[in-house]
């Protein structure tokens, strides 16, 4: 799937959470959990860069590939919303496991 750079930047906002009306905020160490899922082997330390920059440098790595279609289905079906949540959220969900 190829996405344009202004769907990368939209794409950018809802995954990190800094998007108004974004599901959630994800922190560095989530975002790295996120993409980590389609294959990556990235780690979280000191010099990490921004997590807008990750996160548009992880897309534009994608944009192409069939890796493009599996992170965009990751971040827009309500199903997978709540598959990643950050590690400072120590509540589990309500949702019932059938949802």
């Amino acid at each position: 799937m190829h996405v344009s750079e202004q769907v990368i930047i939209a794409l950018e906002g809802i995954i990190t959470g800094d998007e108004r009306g974004a599901p959630f905020y994800r922190s560095g160490p989530t975002l790295v959990n996120f993409f980590n899922q389609f294959g990556g082997d990235d780690e979280y330390g000191w010099g990490f860069p921004s997590r807008g920059s990750y996160t548009a440098n992880k897309l534009r790595e994608a944009n192409g590939t069939a890796t493009m279609r599996e992170i965009v289905v990751a971040v827009v079906d309500p199903c997978l919303l709540y598959t990643s949540p950050s590690p400072r959220d120590r509540t589990r969900s309500r949702m019932p496991s059938s949802a």
